[in-house]
């Protein structure tokens, strides 16, 4: 079919203004495997819902009236999935309609065989079907449909949200990215994924200043001419999106074409969900209510599809059946204090602790004495008694035995976890998989029903669930220039082979051909997958589930002021969020407290359940990664715990006196200091710790001065208290950190040298011992 000139382009304009939109189901690179080797990405749940749900209510919100949805790998299950959605209505003004093609191997193909139907009449949105947004398209189109009046070659508008270098990169693993603008008119300059920029000194020819912007994130959300189909239909070479055609449009003199930017408002959110560390960012963003109206209890988005086979209310571990009846279910979710989700049909034993941003589906059941924190159960899971979740996703279906741990991992559908198991930080299992009972996973474990391929493979293949004779690869997305780009030499080093068919795999270890990986334990079921080389060990370490440390950031990032997370302060309303500032000082001290909460928690469910230390630190790590904590911070809450439990056992003591509570201190420091000196790393560390103490003391007095409040107990005795703890060799306080603390204090305020008063007669006794030290050793 022939290629339409510009002036059928341009008279189409002339027409009715029908918004549409194109949503490329397929992102045509393979870093969320072996996750979406039996299910396309969009379809994959995101705070139960499939992705592309967040993508298409969007659209509908924004005033979007119809969407042509690209389907690639996988394209028989978007479609049936699209068929049976509440958007495949002809009695409502919002359209979907799907295109399939299984031979397009990048988006510039994607676009070409979308500009062969001749479907698009007019501009039109383009994003990916990982998009959660919740931004109003009004301003950008008036904006983009003015320049089009005015300049027919404005052909293009990018959508970019204001954003911490820091946060971009090691929060969302996005890559560096640096724009260069025109102020006055927006107009984009140049464009690359990278730290430092030189630019043409042609660009800078008639323009009173050009701004080389490095605080934005690409949402990768497009409002676009349809002269842009056009450009890629007459260029075969644009093959990404951002790489080719942005780049090749800004360096193309000759044709003139112009790209503009349009910055996101301080309250709007856009990102895309494009590897294992944005995943855990979006979700997290959409429990805080960051991406509201788009939060579970608005109950706008259809659940994740209920299988029959799936339903059960027993503690028993048994493998549930990767096929069944699907039905497609709206959801019932409520909001609880502390953003603790549930739906309807929950089952929760009487001793279950369910902590803060936690989300928990339909038919699920969980067992006595089991803790949930800051995780997303699917529906019709069964948890067993003692288990611990922390930062988890676990889809639909899953069975944990008793006993289990599991922490920032993501186990996929009808996979299970034996009886005393553990997973370490960053563990990822496809779906199907077994651990068996009492197995220890090394962090950052990848496990899939498939055996990983022997070699890496540029060429990627629809699987055996799809009808087509071949495509392109699974819908993954680059943790670098994620921008639908081939699977070519570009992303080469990270794409896989598709492997064997899941069911083939287990079959064949059934017959006794291929062993189940050892790493999963005995009765364990799937192969682990390895890093390829180190490159692949550091992506996978830098894009895990767990935020990376800063020295596994992209090279040349430097240390960089934490600026705010999501712009301007917001006064907010009932949405709790909606894209404000989470830097804002209410929402610290309110994050501050949920941690020190969290801390003092587990700490005494160590006491009560006999814990060991090494299980202990691994839960207070867990929640360092999780409130984005220092050591220092996990040590002031310990230290708060410590005497939280002193306190509880003086009190049930006979004179409830203070002498008492330093009994108790002794008692508590001599078993678990060594947990606290796990925490502390240097005399700073130590500081915090008195600093925690002394604030401890304040808080008691201010009580006691209230009418009928309690006296205090450790306030009275704040020098003999600062004397055991120095005493006592368990507890990590020591000589240096004790004077650097009394040195600071200083140069305070009276107000705050009440507790440095209190402790003269100690700091002058530690002052004379080493003056005396000293002159020992002038002797010697």
């Amino acid at each position: 079919m022939p290629a339409r000139s510009k002036s059928q382009l341009a008279d189409t304009e002339h027409s009715r203004q029908v918004l549409q939109a194109i949503v490329l189901a397929d992102s045509f690179t393979t870093t969320l495997r072996p996750v979406t080797l039996d299910k396309p990405k969009v379809l994959l749940p995101l705070v139960n819902s499939p992705m592309i749900e967040y993508t298409l209510e969007w659209l509908a919100s924004a005033g979007v009236e119809e969407v042509f949805v690209f389907c690639c790998v996988h394209s028989k299950q978007i479609v049936e999935y699209l068929q049976s959605s509440r958007f495949n209505s002809h009695h409502q003004p919002f359209q979907v309609h799907p295109i399939v093609s299984t031979s397009a191997m990048s988006a510039g193909e994607a676009l070409r065989f979308i500009d062969e139907r001749q479907v698009v009449r007019s501009d039109f949105v383009l994003v990916f079907g990982d998009t959660v947004s919740n931004m109003s398209l009004t301003a950008a189109l008036a904006a983009h449909r003015a320049r089009r009046e005015a300049d027919k070659q404005a052909v293009m508008t990018i959508c970019a949200r204001p954003l911490s270098p820091e946060h971009r990169e090691r929060r969302l693993g996005d890559s560096a990215l640096a724009v260069a603008v025109d102020p006055e008119t927006s107009q984009v300059l140049a464009y690359k994924e990278a730290y430092e920029m030189g630019l043409d000194p042609t660009a800078m020819q008639g323009r009173k200043a050009v701004q080389v912007r490095g605080d934005l994130m690409d949402c990768h959300i497009d409002i676009c001419a349809p002269e842009v189909l056009y450009l890629f239909t007459d260029n075969f070479d644009y093959q990404h999106i951002r790489q080719d055609f942005v780049c090749g449009l800004l360096h193309d003199e000759i044709m003139g074409n112009k790209i503009y930017l349009h910055e996101l408002a301080a309250n709007e959110y856009a990102a895309r969900v494009h590897n294992l560390r944005s995943y855990d960012a979006v979700s997290r963003d959409i429990i805080q209510r960051w991406v509201y109206p788009l939060v579970p209890d608005a109950n706008l988005l259809c659940g994740t599809p209920r299988r029959s086979s799936s339903n059960s209310t027993s503690t028993d571990i048994s493998h549930s059946s990767l096929d069944g009846d699907v039905a497609l279910a709206a959801t019932s979710y409520r909001h609880y204090r502390s953003n603790i989700y549930k739906e309807s049909g929950v089952s929760l034993a009487r001793s279950a602790i369910i902590r803060s941003d936690t989300v928990i589906g339909a038919g699920t059941v969980i067992g006595e004495r089991t803790t949930v924190a800051r995780s997303v159960i699917g529906r019709d899971c069964v948890i067993a008694e003692d288990v611990m979740i922390d930062s988890c996703y676990l889809f639909d279906g899953v069975r944990i035995a008793a006993g289990a741990r599991l922490t920032h991992s993501m186990v996929g559908d009808a996979a299970s976890v034996g009886g005393g198991a553990e997973l370490a930080p960053g563990c990822v299992l496809a779906a199907g998989v077994a651990v068996g009972r009492n197995a220890r996973l090394a962090a950052r474990t990848v496990a899939s029903l498939s055996e990983q391929p022997a070699h890496d493979s540029e060429d990627e293949w629809d699987d055996d669930d799809d009808d087509n004779d071949g495509g392109s690869g699974d819908d993954d997305d680059d943790d670098e220039s994620d921008d639908g780009g081939d699977r070519g030499e570009d992303h080469a080093k990270e794409a896989w082979a598709a492997p064997v068919n899941a069911r083939e795999s287990a079959g064949g270890a059934a017959a006794g051909k291929v062993a189940y990986s050892a790493e999963l334990g005995e009765g364990g079921r799937g192969y682990c997958w390895l890093p390829r080389d180190e490159q692949d060990r550091a992506n996978r370490e830098r894009l895990s589930l767990v935020t990376p440390p800063r020295e596994l950031q992209l090279a040349g990032f430097e240390q960089l002021a934490v600026e705010d997370e999501r712009g301007d302060d917001d006064d907010g309303d009932d949405a709790g969020g909606g894209g404000g500032s989470s830097d804002d000082d209410d929402d610290d001290d309110e994050r501050g407290d949920d941690f020190i909460r969290e801390v003092q928690e587990t700490f005494i469910r160590a006491v009560q359940c006999n814990i060991k230390l090494e299980d202990v630190t691994l839960e207070i790590n867990g929640l360092k990664y999780s409130f984005n904590k220092t050591f220092a911070d996990c040590a002031s809450g310990l230290c708060l715990a410590f005497f939280a439990l002193a306190k509880e056992r003086a009190e049930a003591g006979a004179t409830h006196s203070p002498k008492e509570a330093l009994i108790e201190i002794k008692k508590v420091g001599l078993q678990y200091g060594p947990l606290l000196q796990r925490f502390i790393k240097n005399d700073d560390d130590q500081v915090e710790v008195l600093l925690t103490i002394e604030e401890l003391c304040f808080k008691e007095e201010e009580r006691a001065a209230a009418d009928g409040g309690p006296p205090p107990t450790f306030s009275p005795v704040f020098q003999q208290v600062l004397t055991l703890l120095y005493n006592l060799e368990e507890f990590p306080v020591e000589e240096e950190g004790i004077v650097k603390w009394a040195s600071e204090k200083e140069f305070a305020d009276e107000a705050d040298k009440v507790y440095l008063k209190k402790a003269a007669q100690f700091l002058q006794w530690l002052e004379n011992a080493e003056e005396e030290e000293d002159d020992e050793d002038e002797e010697e």
